[in-house]
């Protein structure tokens, strides 16, 4: 089950509720990138514990109703900053249709497009009436530009800060434990979609929730979801789901340093050859996961105890496993100069560092415990040719602008 403070929550809207369009005329909501510090593979599987917390980078969606016209309601999605302009028309079902429209600006405004739909079909399937609406979604340049990102999961919180911006527009308060459960729900359904239905959904959890623990839900829970018709739908949209999500405090001394380390790693590929590795290899993938997961939950349980030290001993415990599960799988999770990166890094300032989530180069990511090895640190990444980013921990989730 689903837990998150005020997760599970009772259902606050009436059934009248639905039928009355919010008067508003527009709405903002801003989510942020995440770091995964530990769960990178592990977490594909159910049970498996992660520790992913918010960066202060994010993204921003802004929606605002469009007056109903006689050809039917309007979709405009928008993004100067990725070369989006679709206009579109509203179907029965929910989808966008467009006239005119490329393969690629689709492919680039998939994300959007995807949580735009995916409202859109809860809507209808609780009789609310749709209005037109105009999205826009422009991200923060510690994002990193296209072809070039920095690996803090542009992605998802675009995804987040859309479904956000388009359920405050017709009034539903992601504010409220009901309103984020929804948000939550429907962001993960649209991201997965969106992306072949590939990953665990962490970085959706810390997008809507913020700094978190976090389990997976089912693997085949969206993929059976999204084939759902309009009432089965939006009460799986509105339950909780098997996952398991729970606030964490960091120490109030943790400073993150992260640099982007020469090449965008693909996830999806990486994915793929783990993916592969496992149906060839079934013992020797389930011992490393096992190996990985031991480490990590025993990480989150000394983070929770205060014990530092053996959460470094930790950590580390349960990188060196990853590495060599990308070894076995031909995907170069953790590569030998990475290694040699990291290691160096431990002895320039850095408390705890890896290459976080999938790994693969994109990022490396540190934490430090005093600003003196924070700025240690950065000056070692700078004397390697790193680009430093400037992004520090944030505090919260999915939030109205």
């Amino acid at each position: 089950m689903c837990c998150y403070g005020l997760c599970p929550v009772e259902n606050e809207f009436s059934d009248s509720f639905f039928h009355i369009v919010n008067q508003m005329k527009s709405f903002c909501a801003s989510a942020p990138g995440k770091v995964m510090w530990l769960g990178g593979y592990s977490v594909l599987e159910k049970g498996n514990a992660s520790l992913v917390t918010p960066m202060a980078a994010r993204a921003r969606a802004f929606c605002a109703l469009l007056p109903r016209e006689k050809g039917g309601a309007r979709a405009v999605l928008k993004s100067p900053q990725f070369g989006i302009n679709l206009d579109g028309k509203i179907g029965a079902n929910g989808k966008i249709n467009f006239a005119r429209a490329s393969v690629s600006s689709l492919h680039s405004a998939r994300f959007i497009l995807s949580a735009s739909e995916i409202c859109l079909k809860y809507f209808i399937a609780k009789g609310l009436p749709i209005s037109g609406f105009e999205l826009c979604v422009e991200n923060d340049a510690a994002f990193g530009k296209k072809g070039a990102k920095t690996g803090l999961g542009s992605s998802a919180a675009a995804t987040a800060a859309s479904v956000g911006a388009i359920l405050g527009l017709f009034g539903i308060n992601i504010a409220s434990g009901f309103g984020m459960q929804i948000a939550h729900n429907l962001s993960q359904m649209a991201h997965s979609k969106a992306q072949g239905k590939i990953g665990s959904g962490f970085d959706i959890a810390s997008a809507v929730y913020g700094p978190i623990t976090y389990s997976r839900y089912s693997s085949d829970l969206v993929e059976k979801g999204l084939k759902l018709k309009w009432k089965k739908f939006a009460d799986l949209v509105e339950k909780s789901w098997d996952c398991q999500i729970a606030p964490i405090a960091l120490p109030n001394n943790f400073i993150p340093l992260l640099a982007y380390a020469g090449k965008s790693a693909s996830t999806s590929e990486m994915i793929g050859k783990i993916v592969k590795m496992k149906a060839k290899g079934k013992q020797d993938y389930a011992a490393l996961i096992h190996e990985i997961d031991s480490a990590n939950a025993q990480a989150i349980s000394d983070l929770g105890r205060g014990d530092m030290a053996s959460f470094k001993h930790h950590f580390k415990d349960g990188r060196l496993p990853t590495k060599k599960l990308g070894e076995l799988a031909g995907a170069e999770i953790e590569s030998s100069a990475m290694t040699r990166l990291i290691e160096e890094s431990m002895g320039h300032g850095a408390f705890v560092c890896k290459l976080p989530g999938a790994g693969g180069g994109d990022i490396i990511a540190a934490i430090c415990l005093s600003k003196k090895d924070a700025i240690r640190l950065r000056e070692f990444w700078r004397s390697r040719k790193l680009k430093v980013l400037n992004v520090g921990f944030g505090k919260e989730g999915l939030l109205r602008c």
